[in-house]
């Protein structure tokens, strides 16, 4: 295929992954001390942990969704990271 006089390979079609679950190689996750809270959460006026590990909340960079388990990635990694920021967490 030529666009504006470049030449461009032809493209195999996109394969889709066999499994819904866990089959990422490699994920990114941020901390924060200012986790996106519930609205049950906010309500109850009563929250202890603002800390987080997890992902983004959608166009929101300073909020941070916590989560205990990540579906995309078979890594034992997350649970590490969890771990280590628990630990670091209580000892302050």
């Amino acid at each position: 295929m030529k666009i504006y006089g470049f030449d461009f390979p032809t493209l195999n079609n996109i394969v889709p992954s066999k499994s819904q679950y866990n089959y990422r190689n490699k994920m990114e996750y941020s901390f924060s001390n200012s986790r996106w809270l519930t609205k049950a959460e906010i309500e109850s006026g009563e929250v202890m942990n603002r800390n987080a590990l997890g992902f983004h909340k959608p166009r929101m960079w300073d909020k941070i969704v916590h989560i205990d388990e990540c579906f995309y990635n078979k890594s034992q990694g997350i649970k590490f990271e969890i771990l280590f920021i628990n630990m670091r967490w209580i000892k302050g």
